[in-house]
């Protein structure tokens, strides 16, 4: 008896699938469905620390690509033009 039952609900749920529509899945993940629009003002400030982001990237490339590409070590420092100029010549005390 619970074997014709069980074989009446399975036949039951069975047909039901196949009358379904084949509609494809979607997963909203909580959010509706629709796509998330922030406003115009957010999307602006946005754009301005991606370019300042952006400037700040190319302003360190054009200091350090040398380095990062290994065609200079970090620890070779140029010529600073503002330090004080070095005498070399020393001067020998006079008696």
């Amino acid at each position: 008896m619970i074997a014709a039952t069980r074989t009446l609900v399975r036949s039951r749920t069975a047909l039901a699938r196949l009358q379904r529509p084949l509609v494809q899945q979607t997963r909203n993940m909580g959010a509706g469905g629709g796509w998330m629009h922030a406003p115009e003002q957010l999307r602006q400030i946005g754009e301005g620390f991606s370019v300042i982001c952006w400037l700040w990237i190319i302003h360190r490339a054009r200091h350090d690509l040398d380095v990062v590409f290994g065609y200079r070590h970090p620890f070779e420092h140029a010529h600073d033009p503002f330090a004080p100029a070095h005498d070399d010549h020393h001067h020998e005390e006079e008696e």
